[in-house]
């Protein structure tokens, strides 16, 4: 009588762990960014992905502000869309790149503060800058055949989400 106690409590908490786990397994959201019409469209490059919402450079509109043998400076518009949608809403803002092209380094404009951030591309961006270094990489590639710096790999594997030609 003793045993069949002790399996039944065993076939109890075995059952009640794998309930657990399968509740948790169904509510962790299932996400498929990138792949909606904006990841096949040419001007477009995928820079990142949160929540939902899939972000894209739109290289048609990188406008060159000013380049000489050292300096590029330049301009690019970004596009947001949800997560598989057929199309990108047309509301992007603006990034503004500042590229030295000799030591291969970049700033953005900050816009809030007025002045110019570094983007470090020698290491791994947070979060919030990937957008940045993946946009200036593109961007750059894009104008001149080759990456800026892209030591993290970011550039390359969000960039790899382009499923055009």
């Amino acid at each position: 009588m003793r045993n069949i106690g002790k399996h039944l409590h065993i076939a109890r908490l075995l059952v009640a762990g794998f309930l657990g786990l399968s509740i948790s397994m169904a509510i962790v959201p299932c996400q498929a960014y990138f792949k909606g019409a904006p990841a096949y469209n040419s001007n477009y490059r995928p820079i990142y992905a949160h929540q939902g919402v899939e972000v894209y450079v739109d290289l048609a509109s990188i406008h060159i502000m000013k380049e000489d043998n050292k300096n590029l400076e330049f301009t690019v518009l970004t596009a947001f869309c949800e997560e598989d949608a057929d199309m990108v809403t047309e509301s992007g803002k603006t990034m503004h790149f500042l590229v030295n092209k000799s030591t291969r380094q970049a700033w953005i404009w900050a816009e809030n503060k007025q002045t110019w951030m570094y983007l470090d591309l020698n290491r791994t961006p947070y979060g919030y800058e990937e957008s940045s270094f993946t946009a200036v990489n593109l961007c750059y590639a894009y104008l001149h055949g080759e990456f800026l710096n892209d030591s993290s790999g970011d550039a390359t594997a969000v960039g790899g989400n382009y499923k055009g030609n």
